[in-house]
């Protein structure tokens, strides 16, 4: 599975609002042809991708191909050194006091959340908590974040 989350920051308040959770099975080259249609759409300030292992590959066409394309996804290498399961524990608290907002529509993504970490899959909570890092750093604190 292949997660896309769009963060939107609203900086008054500090909510943050997930404006889609792309959760399906894709083949790397649709995956990245998905990236680049929503930075399209949405003009992402950051895409977080993890470049641990195969992912690197992904970053790297991801990159190359936007690039071609004079599309040029801003790509933020994410090499994780920590434990994944702490790393979606954190987002426990955002969620609780409401910072942190969801849509219905988003199912998949609540169901993976709710489910963790007994679920099948954890892609959505992986890469949500990838956004929702890339949004508390000052550089990236504006509007859109994305994260795969």
């Amino acid at each position: 599975f292949t997660a896309i989350i769009t963060l939107l920051h609203h900086k008054p308040t500090g909510h943050l609002y997930v404006l889609d959770a792309d959760i399906s099975k894709r083949k790397p080259h649709e995956t990245i042809e998905t990236i680049i249609e929503y930075h399209r759409i949405r003009k992402f300030v950051k895409f977080a991708i993890e470049t641990n292992q195969f992912q690197d590959f992904l970053a790297n066409e991801l990159k190359r191909i936007s690039t071609q394309q004079c599309v040029n996804v801003p790509v933020k290498d994410i090499k994780h050194t920590s434990d994944k399961l702490g790393r979606i524990q954190s987002l426990e608290p955002l969620v609780t006091t409401g910072t942190l907002r969801f849509s219905r529509r988003h199912r998949t993504l609540l169901d993976q959340l709710r489910q963790f970490p007994k679920a099948a899959h954890d892609d959505g909570p992986d890469a949500l908590e990838m956004a929702v890092e890339m949004a508390r750093q000052p550089e990236y604190n504006i509007s859109v974040r994305q994260a795969f």
